[in-house]
């Protein structure tokens, strides 16, 4: 097995890239070479978790954490279980012992730890928070808070909240430029209403509003001389900093298969090096809290969320490396969807699939006002490096998404009523062999048109990952092929895909349905 070996200038296996990419770009290797029987993946650590407060963590770790989440849920063929060894070196061969009972073990345990001969597994339990002060808790009246990303939908909420309680002094940072002050009234005047730099100016002004003093500031979370440049002049303007609140980030996007380390990087960069940035410029103020916002994907994965689930992995382990350090009081906060601001409400989801979302529950969104007060809750009272957000019990949601994930990947795409095929650039052309007829009779059925003509395009009929997956069993039990999602998404129109599958059963003449012809000829070996 080869190992990535990242290409963006960090150093190999910087932060757990390797990790990552080995995992990534192996389920990559397997759908492309068609394997569909079942694959069971151990990815094994050593002192990643916190079991027992003694382990000297590497949070960089965790970002397997991505892939082990997410793989079993994108490709049905393949199984995770991530094993974390306490620090020791070579394996003894009691542990390889460990390791292979455990990979082989039937189940649901995700994360399993052994420490002291014991085996222990990772669980949640729910906890209530009493009523926060009024104060804010660690706030300090006029304190100096430095919030990344601030200018986003939920760094602009929890600012307010900051601005409310404690007339804060807030230093906002974005990665994009933003209009001077004496320019904000000619913009709002000159722009339609749902202009997204429109919506930031009057969100900055709604601050002040509230009793702050804001200064917005241009600048990349990932580059150390941008953000010491930020905490310097945040302490000229406003003195030093008593609490950060990093906020940035990019929504994850794109299944598996097709993810390239370009697009990986685009979402890990700003939550991975961003929060590690801004660690090292925070040293020597007097910091009274850093919270991380983190995301439920960390926790329950989710369809096309590889690397967003990995970045935010990486956020909470941070906090618990923090605290094992012995640095400021840091949380990372595991948010679910906000369902007024936030990546969840700016990311476009197909009807169908956001249907069946809130059907089986697997879509729990809060309110602004209940995100703030969490927030404050666990500001004010809350002393553990990590907190999850959820209407629901986590234990049984996780339990629930278990359930609900075969039901929700059968009925994906299968709206109740045929509806008229879309407009598209190209124009109806009825199938015209027996193969295309009868791969547009299964697409007709899944994306639930009335028709689809031979040289209509899978993306620009809507489809999606969920779509594809629902495709690849029909067309399977039709043609006794092993398709896989690579081959839909490179012959992505009827016309291609019935090619492809006339020329792969006229190569294989002669075989038994779904057999290989080149078996006998491979060579197998044990990973």
């Amino acid at each position: 097995l080869g190992t990535a070996r990242p290409s963006n200038g960090a150093s190999p296996g910087a932060e757990g890239r390797l990790g990552f990419y080995s995992l990534l770009y192996l389920a990559q290797a397997m759908g492309n070479a068609r394997i569909t029987h079942p694959v069971r993946i151990a990815a094994i650590t050593e002192g990643a978790q916190p079991v027992l407060g003694e382990e000297t963590l590497a949070a960089g770790k965790l970002l397997i954490q991505g892939p082990c989440r997410i793989l079993p849920q994108e490709f049905s063929n393949l199984s995770c279980v991530h094993i974390d060894l306490p620090p020791a070196g070579a394996l003894s061969d009691g542990q390889v012992a460990q390791v292979a009972a455990e990979a082989a073990r039937p189940g649901r345990d995700r994360v399993v730890a052994f420490r002291h001969g014991l085996r222990w597994v990772q669980s949640y339990e729910p906890v209530t928070l009493g009523p926060a002060p009024e104060n804010g808790g660690r706030l300090r009246k006029q304190g100096c808070y430095l919030v990344t990303g601030g200018l986003g939908g939920i760094g602009l909420v929890l600012s307010k909240w900051l601005a409310e309680t404690a007339a804060a002094r807030l230093v906002l940072t974005a990665r994009t430029g933003f209009p001077e002050r004496g320019d904000w009234t000619e913009w709002l005047l000159s722009k339609p209403e749902d202009d997204p730099v429109s919506r930031r100016i009057r969100g900055v002004q709604e601050l002040e509003a509230a009793g702050a003093d804001v200064l917005v500031l241009q600048a990349d979370v990932t580059d150390e001389v941008q953000m010491q440049q930020v905490v310097a002049e945040a302490n000229r303007r406003f003195g030093p900093v008593n609490g950060a609140i990093h906020a940035a980030g990019v929504a994850g996007g794109g299944i598996v298969q097709l993810k390239t380390e370009q697009m990986a990087e685009r979402v890990l960069g700003p939550k991975v090096e961003g929060a590690r940035v801004l660690n090292r410029v925070l040293k020597g103020q007097p910091v009274d809290f850093l919270v991380f916002c983190s995301s439920m994907s960390a926790i329950v994965g989710g369809f096309g969320q590889v690397d967003y689930a990995a970045a935010n992995a990486f956020l909470d382990a941070l906090a618990w490396e923090n605290r094992a350090a012995g640095g400021p009081f840091t949380v990372s906060i595991n948010w679910n969807a906000w369902n007024e601001v936030g990546m969840a409400v700016e990311t476009q989801v197909p009807q169908n699939l956001r249907s069946l979302q809130t059907e089986f529950g697997l879509v729990d969104s809060i309110s602004n006002a209940e995100g703030v007060d969490a927030f404050r809750r666990i500001l004010g009272g809350f002393d553990e490096p990590q907190a999850a957000v959820s209407l629901t019990n986590l234990p049984e949601f996780l339990e629930q998404t278990w359930q609900t994930a075969e039901e929700v990947a059968t009925r994906v795409g299968m709206p109740g009523e045929s509806q008229p095929r879309p407009e598209l650039a190209t124009p109806y052309v009825a199938p015209a062999t027996e193969t295309e007829a009868k791969v547009a009779a299964i697409w007709q059925e899944v994306f639930g048109f009335d028709e689809v003509g031979r040289d209509d395009d899978f993306f620009e009929l809507g489809g999606h990952s969920l779509l594809a997956v629902q495709l690849l069993k029909p067309l399977q039990d039709e043609f006794a092929h092993n398709l896989t999602l690579p081959v839909l998404f490179e012959h992505s129109t009827v016309r291609a895909l019935a090619e492809f599958i006339e020329a792969t059963e006229w190569a294989t003449a002669g075989d038994g349905p779904g057999e290989d012809p080149d078996a006998g000829e491979r060579e197998e070996i044990t990973i």
